[in-house]
């Protein structure tokens, strides 16, 4: 339904009742949506570089070490930078929590403990997969 069409409807509801007060409303949420989306480009390179590298440190086929990479450390910084003019506030929050938690596995070292390296490099994994799902889930309601 094109936005012209959702126009014509909204002004014909708004004189006849309440039917163009629901189509209006629906498309401005396909607005919302795409404009949503077009942002995703931007930080999903980045969250899929920051969940492969927890993931082969996880596996150890890295290092904690590794995770401080100057092109991990870029991604890092251009997710923290572009968080603030994310529209979508789950996504923002979930990016938030991701950079906060990808921080403290590079925090904790290769000295510390292994539980407390395990548990934070757990975290750090969910929540970018949780963003990741996130962002997969606004592409499927942007229309095309």
């Amino acid at each position: 339904m094109s936005w012209n069409w959702t126009l014509t409807i909204a002004s014909f509801g708004g004189l006849t009742g309440g039917y163009g007060a629901i189509v209006s409303t629906w498309g401005r949420r396909d607005i919302t949506w795409r404009r949503r989306a077009k942002q995703l480009p931007q930080i999903r390179p980045a969250l899929e570089a920051l969940r492969n590298a927890v993931a082969e440190a996880r596996q150890g086929t890295i290092t904690i070490r590794g995770l401080q990479d100057i092109k991990l450390r870029g991604h890092l910084e251009e997710l923290e930078e572009h968080t603030k003019r994310l529209s979508d506030r789950k996504l923002r929050e979930q990016v938030k929590s991701a950079t906060y938690a990808y921080s403290r596995v590079i925090a904790k070292g290769d000295d510390t403990t292994d539980h407390s390296k395990t548990e934070a490099m757990e975290f750090a994994l969910v929540s970018l997969k949780e963003a990741l799902k996130r962002a997969d889930f606004i592409e499927k309601k942007a229309p095309a």
